[in-house]
């Protein structure tokens, strides 16, 4: 797994790939480059998804395997769902309201999670319910969110996904202190964000950044900016599973909090 630059930056070859990109701008082989990337890894995740709703997303953040991420038709995502549904019957109608939903529990590992939790991500845009209850106003919306349930105290967070322009209409360009995007990391190859928002009509002061990205490529820019790879290279190969790639920011300070990279596996 390595990139190698040649004609000025214009040619990009990575030893994990059999092709080679070469444009007239560095930019622009980049662009190519993560494009042909993208299709190659997540055309394929599509179209399993089409006859096989049984996977599982395992995460990794700043070094270390976290909790997984079970789809809940599966037997471990049954038994999750299940805690939701005897803990927090009425939050929402249905946990298991589309195969594609998934769901997670684990210890606190960063904030705003400071005790054990259980993940659920619906893959739909909010419903008004759940913009009325978190006060959500926003113009447009990905088409898929998350619940945060507090296994302590009963509260409940809204990770609400959104797409890059509205982000950046409501909240700006992100600004990571000393430490620059590179130039490939925007909206046109896939870039988008996520925010935590709390039933008072507050929300959190991190919020995350969200692209895939070839991981030879990426791995150079976290490399250059001495931060942490999220995952072991030289014992886990994600080449043909990893479809996001998560920065996670504290808004208040600009500073670059945790680094992910979160991978498919079929079952």
């Amino acid at each position: 797994m390595s990139i190698t630059r040649t004609n000025e930056n214009k040619e990009i070859s990575d030893s994990d790939y059999t092709f080679s990109i070469l444009s007239d701008s560095k930019e622009n082989a980049e662009d190519a480059y993560i494009k042909e990337v993208q299709h190659s890894i997540l055309t394929p995740m599509a179209n399993n998804l089409q006859s096989n709703t049984n996977f599982r997303d395992d995460t990794w953040m700043d070094g270390n395997f976290r909790p997984q991420n079970y789809s809940v038709g599966t037997t471990q995502g049954q038994a999750i769902v299940a805690k939701l549904e005897a803990d927090w019957a009425d939050e929402v109608p249905d946990y298991s309201a589309h195969a594609t939903n998934l769901v997670a529990e684990g210890a606190a590992d960063r904030l705003p999670y400071v005790n054990d939790w259980i993940s659920w991500y619906n893959m739909e845009v909010p419903s008004t319910a759940i913009k009325n209850t978190y006060s959500l106003s926003y113009t447009k919306y990905c088409d898929w969110y998350a619940l945060k349930f507090d296994k302590t105290t009963k509260t409940v967070m809204a990770k609400i996904v959104l797409p890059n322009d509205v982000f950046v209409a409501e909240y700006g360009e992100p600004n990571l202190g000393s430490i620059s995007l590179p130039a490939w990391f925007k909206k046109e190859n896939g870039r988008y964000f996520a925010r935590i928002h709390n039933k008072d009509g507050t929300y959190d002061d991190h919020y995350d950044i969200y692209i895939h990205a070839p991981i030879a490529l990426m791995k150079e820019w976290i490399d250059a900016n001495s931060l942490t790879f999220p995952y072991d290279i030289s014992s886990v190969d994600l080449k043909n599973k990893l479809h996001s790639w998560g920065i996670t920011v504290k808004e208040s300070t600009n500073e670059i909090r945790h680094i992910k990279a979160y991978a498919r596996t079929f079952l």
